[in-house]
């Protein structure tokens, strides 16, 4: 290490700096990183050599462009927009293979967790989505073999008391993906409080890596109007819930106006970890499921409202501005009229109104008039022997 230079300019070294560094890298040379560092219950520290030389491929696709074998993704919407029913879609997806939402699924066991509908509805709702794909019988054998439901509605708990109980039941079942809808029936605390829900991230990983499984689940909006809402700041609670899942999508509801088509959503990722963002989709809800808009009707009504969004903007902007010119600009007039009247005012704080109108350059009594009145504290008389001056008492 150099610690100084000398008057020649050449640079003097530590030695005892050097012996201790070498010692250190005969050390570290010394030390087999086949293995990696032990790390006392944690993964090992890999040098990249090490990790380049491994063979690391790349967990098993789910969901084409989203989701991977291990990773978490959440569905986000507003109450009643139609997010259990989707979840259901995909979980049928999934099971018999095919698309969901316009994202192609690779066909394997899926564990949708119902926390909230009883079993009977829950059912129903499962046939009517198979009614509307078309499942043929190959594919109906499929979705039987690999869609596994654990109703839970009446038993849930905490995540934190439930999670062993969830690893026992799904070791070895070979499922790619656990859906539990909705994350709110097992939080373990304030979904507000992000460290509480950090705990939930934190347990969400656990689960992904004792079970070799993707996570999915449903979550929903804050209250009030969210289409003027940046897409990662509707979620309700912590902002713990977008930030964590390695994929989040959104569905906002669109204002279409009298329609024979159902509901309208705009289907936005809105966050992505391992993959490029996929452009934003529209769909209609069309019983019992959403279907893409493939003719860009809700497209055009979206391009529509944020047109007359943006020209409603535009013009609360420029009333705003206007407004905030025009105080700005009687700012100014009350400092020179103060400045007239203090220059003008006698000793029991009264001056003459027509040599205030002088000192400001104005020619007609009416423009001081008016000055007068916008600061109500300003008391005044007119004619041959006008007076001004200032009341603050009873203004």
């Amino acid at each position: 290490m150099i610690i100084d230079y000398d008057e020649n300019g050449n640079p003097i070294y530590d030695d005892e700096f050097e012996e201790e560094e070498e010692a250190v890298e005969e050390k570290t040379i010394g030390y087999d990183f086949s293995q990696g560092v032990p790390g006392g219950g944690l993964p090992f520290i890999k040098p990249f050599a090490l990790m380049r030389e491994q063979d690391l491929p790349l967990p098993e696709l789910i969901i084409d462009g989203l989701l991977r074998r291990g990773h978490k993704m959440s569905l986000i919407g507003g109450s009643k927009i139609g997010k259990t029913w989707s979840l259901l879609d995909l979980s049928v997806a999934l099971g018999a293979g095919g698309k969901w939402l316009d994202w192609e699924c690779k066909k394997s066991g899926v564990l949708y967790l119902n926390l909230e509908l009883d079993e009977a509805s829950c059912r129903h709702r499962f046939e009517e989505v198979i009614k509307h794909r078309k499942l043929g019988e190959k594919e109906q054998k499929s979705l039987e073999n690999n869609l596994h439901i654990w109703n839970l509605r009446g038993y849930t708990q905490p995540l934190d008391k439930m999670i062993e109980m969830i690893k026992a039941h799904c070791q070895n079942c070979g499922f790619s993906t656990l859906i539990i809808d909705p994350i709110y029936k097992v939080l373990p605390g304030d979904e507000n409080n992000a460290h509480e829900m950090t705990k939930l991230a934190n347990m969400f990983d656990y689960l992904t890596r004792e079970l070799d499984v993707a996570i999915v689940f449903g979550h929903h909006h804050s209250k009030g109007d969210k289409t003027r809402v940046v897409g990662m700041d509707r979620a309700s609670g912590s902002g713990v819930f977008v930030r964590d899942p390695d994929v989040c999508i959104d569905l906002l509801g669109l204002e279409t106006g009298p329609t024979d088509k159902g509901r309208a959503v705009q289907v936005e990722v809105t966050g992505i970890r391992n993959f490029p963002t996929p452009r934003t989709r529209y769909a209609w809800f069309e019983y019992p499921a959403f279907v893409i808009d493939d003719d860009g009707v809700c497209q055009a009504i979206q391009a529509h409202r944020d047109s007359k969004a943006k020209k409603k903007a535009d013009k609360d902007a420029v009333a705003k501005n206007k407004e905030t010119l025009e105080l700005e600009a009687w700012a100014e007039k009350r400092k020179h009229l103060d400045a007239a009247f203090e220059k003008h005012r006698n000793e029991a704080g009264i001056a003459d109104f027509k040599a205030v109108r002088e000192e400001l350059g104005m020619a007609q009594n009416q423009n001081l008039i008016r000055w007068l009145k916008k600061f109500e504290f300003y008391k005044f008389t007119t004619g041959k022997n006008g007076q001004v001056w200032r009341d603050f008492e009873n203004s």
